[in-house]
């Protein structure tokens, strides 16, 4: 019986699930303060850099590195973009704007996915050094 990809022990294991609630921790701290109370220097730090940092050292080293790779950058970026979205749609409220709602709405979304994506790729990267210390095999 084929059992498929998804069935295969190095993909389903509580690595990525880790990953999910660093991430998820990471972002609710980040989120106690509005970004424009913190200096934006030190939030574009904390959450593109230190907290998919922290994602793709705990996603971990797996036995195959595309795996780890790939669970660590779909973990950033979904922890990223669930972030950026919720706290963007937070100031939109606060603040007092005539703008076109559309317009509005394809601004944040943009910014939401190039946010996610510098964040997957950043916890991709930290993850692949991370596995090539540990001896991942490629």
């Amino acid at each position: 019986m084929r059992t498929g990809r998804l069935a295969g022990p190095n993909y389903l294991n509580a690595k990525p699930l880790f990953g999910i609630v660093v991430g998820a921790v990471g972002y609710l701290l980040l989120s106690i303060q509005s970004p424009l109370r913190y200096t934006i220097p030190v939030w574009m730090m904390l959450a593109l850099v230190v907290i998919p940092a922290l994602i793709g050292v705990s996603v971990g080293a797996v036995t195959i590195l595309r795996e780890g790779i790939a669970a660590a950058f779909w973990v950033a970026a979904m922890t990223m973009l669930t972030y950026s979205a919720l706290n963007m749609a937070r100031i939109h409220g606060e603040l007092p704007m005539s703008a076109d709602p559309g317009q509005v709405f394809l601004a944040c979304a943009i910014v939401s996915v190039a946010y996610a994506l510098v964040a997957g790729i950043v916890s991709a990267g930290v993850n692949a050094l991370h596995s090539r210390l540990r001896g991942a095999q490629a």
